[in-house]
């Protein structure tokens, strides 16, 4: 998978397997990220193909008349930043926290998790619900918290009930160990900000 943030760090793009584009961008001016994807066209013999984020074609044109657009990004939708729910749950880690919201948002959105990428926008406005935790591998990377001193190991999640959340911590593809905690805020943040998701096979 191609992803990563711009150089003013306020985009993050991710590019799924089959080509689409998924951007979650920081708008400071409104207090918004704006999660989009990029329209893809398909060239097949004297035709032009539109695809949307399913990949399903929305309109046909002659390749010699065609007409493209010179903004090509559709929003599927803002994560607000200035609620008062998500202001408690970044709790002195803003600038982590958003910089994580992008870059999970993103990703999810190219691998393909929930109905649509506006599903998955819905799962960070309320991030103190943990609706955004999925069942895939992560990688942690700065870790704090309960995943403080693992960067660079791989953590599966595996079950998410009764407000609980498991997860495994794979050590070098050969040990592991269970983490098992409840779904609280604070746990929740800790895992956003020390995880980057990955795709599973």
């Amino acid at each position: 998978m191609t992803a990563g943030f711009n150089d003013g760090r306020t985009a993050y793009y991710s590019k799924s397997q089959d080509g689409l584009w998924v951007r979650s961008c920081w708008n400071h001016d409104v207090g918004v990220i704006d999660v989009s994807w990029n329209e893809r066209t398909l060239i097949d013999g004297d035709k032009v193909f539109w695809l949307d984020e399913n990949g399903t074609v929305t309109r046909t044109e002659d390749v010699r008349f065609a007409k493209y657009s010179d903004d090509s990004w559709v929003s599927s939708g803002v994560i607000h930043l200035d609620r008062p729910g998500f202001i408690e749950f970044a709790r002195g880690n803003v600038g982590r926290v958003i910089e994580s919201v992008m870059s999970h948002t993103s990703r999810l959105a190219a691998f393909g998790f929930g109905e649509s990428i506006a599903e998955v926008v819905e799962w960070f406005e309320r991030p103190q619900e943990g609706l955004f935790v999925v069942s895939t591998e992560y990688m942690i990377h700065d870790g704090v918290g309960m995943l403080e001193g693992s960067d660079g190991l791989v953590l599966e999640v595996v079950n998410l009930e009764n407000e609980v959340l498991s997860m495994v911590v794979r050590v070098e593809g050969h040990e592991s160990f269970e983490l098992v905690k409840d779904l609280e805020p604070g746990m929740l943040r800790d895992f956003l900000i020390s995880t980057e998701p990955l795709r599973t096979e």
